[in-house]
């Protein structure tokens, strides 16, 4: 998988990803912070994440679950 995550993925992973995007967008930003990901925002790209960073799929969940 690309590490590079374009706005048609996300429609196709799911359609209300970019109608929700400035809920999910602190806890992206959170995970910017923490080196997971490169937010991008341009016109095709939403992000990069950074694989050797990133945490499990499970403690993702809780981080975003318990984010502030």
């Amino acid at each position: 998988m690309s590490p590079i995550v374009d706005w048609n993925l996300l429609d196709v992973l799911n359609k209300n990803i970019r109608n929700n995007y400035k809920r999910i967008r602190p806890i992206l930003l959170k995970w910017q912070e923490n080196g997971y990901i490169k937010l991008i925002e341009d016109n095709e790209i939403a992000f990069s994440f950074i694989p050797e960073k990133l945490p499990s799929k499970e403690k993702l969940i809780e981080e975003s679950l318990n984010f502030k």
